[in-house]
């Protein structure tokens, strides 16, 4: 007497009821099919969250700024910034150091490389109405030191 033991393989290689699957393998198939489905589901969601929760979170970041300038239709200089900084919470206000490096290039003529340190705070009076003030020391190659105080408000409707 010969023994035969049904593995997965050839159990579904015995006749065919459905697409030419025996329905217990098709079953099977729909089953995995569906259980990665949910999973990939789940960790959407869970990217989605971390996306929307991302700028309430305090700690560190990097930043990017590319700025181009000029007057009227005359292109005057490109300024490109890396910064990295840190932010954190004191109640409603979130205050923030950043420091980094930027190149600045005048449309005719030699760039320069200039450090940044910037400070600042954002605080959120009510619902709708925040504010934010910031202080921006630029330090250029030549020993000339650019600043810069910002203040500002803004009102969500």
């Amino acid at each position: 007497m010969v023994k035969i033991k049904l593995t997965y393989s050839i159990y579904c290689g015995l006749p065919f009821l459905k697409d030419r699957i025996p329905s217990s393998c098709y079953n099977i198939q729909v089953n995995k099919a569906i259980y990665t489905h949910k999973q990939m589901k789940a960790f959407a969601v869970a990217l989605l969250g971390l996306a929307v929760t991302a700028p309430a979170m305090a700690g560190p970041y990097v930043e990017s700024k590319h700025e181009f300038k000029g007057t009227d239709e005359d292109f005057s200089k490109q300024v490109h910034q890396g910064r990295v900084g840190y932010e954190w919470k004191m109640g409603k206000a979130s205050p923030y150091v950043e420091g980094g490096i930027g190149h600045s290039v005048p449309d005719a003529g030699e760039g320069e490389t200039f450090y940044a340190l910037e400070v600042g705070s954002k605080l959120k009076i009510t619902d709708s109405l925040s504010a934010y003030a910031k202080y921006e020391n630029l330090f250029q190659e030549d020993e000339t030191r650019d600043w810069k105080v910002e203040l500002g408000t803004k009102y969500k409707f």
